[in-house]
């Protein structure tokens, strides 16, 4: 299953009456845990414009991100969710705030970043365009 034969080593160095608890960068480091979900990042050209596009693998299915330069000097997202039944239903009429967290710093969208509202794009998606001023004000680099 991939796990390192040293986990082993490291369960059984504990005496009879203790417990040895691997903090969560030791169970990583053993692969006994991993990531939720990997994405993986390709850049691609369409029409002769490059962008970058992310692809993560869920329980439910696939989401990307597609990152484009918009030609007015900024950078536009689209976000594509795998979404069906109930919850596709449920994002479309609830959807009012829009929020953007990379690297763990939050900012909510204004109206002006959103180029295009959560809609039905294809069967199983529902997607968001936004354009990245929030970020860009905030000092964080792209």
């Amino acid at each position: 299953m991939g796990v390192d034969p040293t986990f082993v080593t490291a369960l059984t160095a504990a005496g009879p009456d203790q417990i040895n608890l691997l903090s969560h960068d030791q169970l990583s480091k053993y692969k006994i845990v991993s990531a939720a979900f990997t994405t993986q990042w390709e850049i691609k050209v369409r029409e002769g414009h490059f962008y970058l596009m992310g692809t993560t693998e869920t329980n439910n299915g696939y989401h990307k991100m597609i990152f484009v330069c918009n030609g007015r000097g900024g950078m536009d997202i689209m976000m594509l969710y795998n979404a069906s039944g109930e919850y596709k239903e449920d994002v479309l009429k609830w959807t009012k705030i829009y929020r953007l967290d990379l690297d763990g710093k939050e900012c909510t969208l204004s109206k002006n970043e959103i180029i295009e509202p959560v809609r039905v794009s294809g069967n199983d998606y529902i997607s968001v365009v936004i354009h990245l001023t929030c970020i860009m004000h905030e000092g964080w680099r792209v």
